[in-house]
């Protein structure tokens, strides 16, 4: 599953929660850490997606090139692993 099919799935989820507990009016704490976790599970996928989206090789050769003071083209393998490795795919 790609991020946005699991975090379709747990709102999905999230949704059907918050109705049973509302309809038999549930309020334990059982229910409330469900819906605690689905709803962090969800904004941190949401999180790593919107970073993954502004990670790119030639923005991180750049700043390690910045960084070390050496020609950005330095690192484009570095920088190459540390994308494929974030699921970036190197965009």
């Amino acid at each position: 599953m790609i991020p946005d099919e699991v975090v379709k799935v747990l709102k999905a989820e999230l949704e059907l929660c918050k109705r049973i507990g509302i309809s038999h009016h549930l309020p334990n704490k059982d229910m409330l850490h469900r819906i605690e976790a689905l709803s962090s599970a969800i904004s941190l996928i949401q999180d790593y997606q919107k970073l993954r989206e502004r990670v790119s090789v030639e923005k991180i050769a750049k700043l390690m090139g910045e960084f070390n003071g050496e020609p950005e083209e330095t690192f484009l393998a570095e920088s190459l692993t540390i994308v494929t490795y974030l699921g970036g795919g190197g965009k």
